[in-house]
């Protein structure tokens, strides 16, 4: 009985496409915002509130933004669980997609384990 695998075929052009828009728009956003500053207390609102940016669920990135912007945070605090939240989901995500391949009989997965 012969083993079943899947073949991932690369698309170049498709890839860098995506992987350029991506990076222009994080550009444009941390362009319009300001690097996160030491706050003394991480709990306190202040006049900024804090937006995170999750364009690579991998890497979230929070910045400062005016007070009120929309879905921004007002504690430094709660954009830090909101971070982490986002890079939980993605970890899950990752183990589901690695459980439904083996579910399909490929056995053979190259991964760093989760």
């Amino acid at each position: 009985m012969a083993s079943e695998s899947i073949e991932v075929v690369k698309n170049e052009q498709s890839i860098k496409y995506i992987q350029n828009i991506t990076q222009e728009v994080l550009d444009k956003i941390i362009d319009a915002t300001k690097p996160v500053k030491l706050v003394n207390d991480p709990y306190a609102e202040s006049d900024v509130g804090y937006l995170v940016i999750a364009i690579n669920p991998c890497k979230p990135i929070i910045r400062e933004v005016p007070k009120g912007t929309a879905d921004s945070y007002s504690t430094l605090t709660d954009a830090k669980e909101a971070a982490r939240q986002i890079l939980q989901s993605a970890i899950t995500e990752a183990r589901e997609s690695l459980s439904e391949l083996r579910q399909l009989g490929i056995d053979n997965i190259s991964y760093i384990a989760l």
